[in-house]
């Protein structure tokens, strides 16, 4: 480890090493159908697959959908309420919302009318009473959750009355306290290709990874949790200008999720340059205030990097779409998002994701895993830990490595004997600064009262301090 010591500069500044606990941001909405006391009935087709937690190629067993067909499961009594969702194994949410251009369109399918229904005397999900719960017309997207009033039921089902195409999972949730567990990744490509991409190298091609989607992975390290997911990614180069004009869309069919997990920005700021700032911070304003308005969270990831180390791609994403981010994560004191910029450009330095070929803009597919995986990671600690431990130090590799932290004039002081990137965070993890230090020696930090954390990032590798200023 590193040689750290904490200094103590008149009595403006104390500087303690501190902890912060607190409670999960969300009450659990367990899943409900999966297991052996899970019965599912549909009108014809294989529906074996149907809740089995595999997606796009992984499941083989998907149920093809058309005009007049219904799927049923008969769950475990007792939710007085529900969250069903469906997922459709094509690579873009919809085609016609978010849309960058007409270019963009891609060959989609999914149902277009359809009700959700529920019974409490059906034995084989045809005959007995049935009550309509939710009713839609004209849906234009591969997958929604819908709430639904549960008390006294045991069945619910899904009636397509138009549609075509596939559906590779139907998940049902207990939301008898609540569906707060609820999440929605809007994006773009990058999304669309992380949550529906296709199959990684050196995994089976058989079954997805046990470990490979946000919700199974949130769930391996809390098992209280399962989120509830519903992939909005985009298969094209989609803008915030997009989303804000389709913003009436995005909340028509997504506006009953508690988070919107956002990834957006990088085709804003195509071509490196800091010309599309303005427009693109504004636009997140929209959807964050949008996003208020209906009572959802919305978290931001910083705009993920293109890969200029090994010049597969001519430009980078400006500092400034970082800051944007960051600024608005702080001012609207929002949970902070996965920083992809940093993840995507140490994983290219190390080899450790290989960003695609074509332009070095999208992760390749073991990449897609990555990225899900960085989602669930952050996510963690910032949302379903009780103990908030947001960055965990790791041994250096020259154990003759320091860093004093002390107070001048009221700042905080960073003082390190070789070059890299010091990163300041409040405690919730939201990013405050970041300066990369060229050559050894001092860097003044800003003033920050109360708990804090600063990470410093070299070639050595990580250390990190908590302390607290006063």
């Amino acid at each position: 480890m590193y040689n750290l010591k904490c200094i103590v500069h008149s009595l403006l500044i104390s500087i303690v090493v501190c902890g912060l606990t607190r409670a999960a941001l969300v009450k659990p909405n367990p899943i409900i159908s999966r297991g052996t006391k899970v019965t599912v009935e549909a009108s014809s087709g294989d529906v074996t697959g149907i809740n089995d937690n595999k997606f796009g190629q992984y499941d083989k067993k998907q149920w093809t959908i058309s005009d007049n067909s219904w799927i049923a499961l008969k769950l475990a009594s007792g939710p007085s309420k529900i969250f069903i969702t469906f997922n459709c194994p094509d690579t873009s949410w919809s085609d016609s919302i978010g849309l960058a251009a007409d270019s963009c369109k891609k060959t989609v399918q999914y149902p277009v009318d359809y009700d959700i229904l529920t019974s409490a005397n059906s034995t084989t999900g045809a005959d007995g009473d049935w009550a309509s719960a939710v009713s839609i017309k004209g849906n234009s997207v591969t997958g929604r959750g819908h709430l639904v009033d549960f008390t006294g039921a045991s069945w619910v089902k899904m009636a397509i009355s138009k549609g075509k195409g596939t559906i590779d999972e139907i998940e049902v949730f207990d939301a008898t306290n609540g569906a707060e567990d609820t999440w929605f990744f809007l994006g773009t490509k990058i999304t669309a290709l992380m949550f529906k991409g296709g199959k990684a190298s050196g995994y089976p091609t058989d079954k997805s990874p046990p470990d490979s989607t946000f919700a199974s992975m949130v769930q391996l390290r809390n098992p209280t949790f399962s989120p509830a997911v519903i992939r909005g990614g985009i298969n094209c180069g989609v803008k915030t200008g997009d989303v804000v004009r389709d913003i009436s869309k995005y909340l028509a069919v997504a506006g009953n999720v508690h988070f919107w997990a956002i990834e957006i920005g990088t085709w804003d700021a195509w071509g490196g340059g800091n010309t599309n700032v303005a427009s693109f911070k504004n636009n997140l304003k929209i959807i964050i205030d949008s996003c208020r308005a209906h009572q959802i969270q919305p978290i931001i990831a910083r705009v993920a990097a293109t890969d200029t180390i090994r010049q597969k791609s001519l430009w980078q994403v400006h500092a400034d779409f970082r800051k944007a981010v960051d600024s608005l994560t702080e001012a609207n004191t929002l949970i902070p998002g996965v920083d992809f910029f940093a993840y995507l450009t140490n994983a290219a330095i190390y080899g450790n994701l290989d960003l695609d070929e074509k332009g070095g803009i999208l992760p390749n597919d073991y990449g897609n895993f990555e990225l899900q995986r960085e989602w669930a990671k952050k996510m963690d600690t910032v949302v379903y830990k009780k103990t908030v431990d947001i960055f965990s130090p790791r041994p250096a590799i020259d154990p003759t490595a320091r860093l004093i932290l002390l107070s001048r004039n009221g700042r905080l002081v960073l003082d390190v004997d070789c070059p890299g990137t010091a990163t300041l965070f409040t405690f919730s993890g939201r990013i405050l600064e970041e300066a990369i230090i060229s050559a050894a020696g001092r860097r003044t930090l800003m003033s920050v009262p109360g708990c804090c954390i600063v990470r410093f990032t070299s070639m050595k590798g990580v250390e990190t301090i908590r302390a607290v200023n006063y």
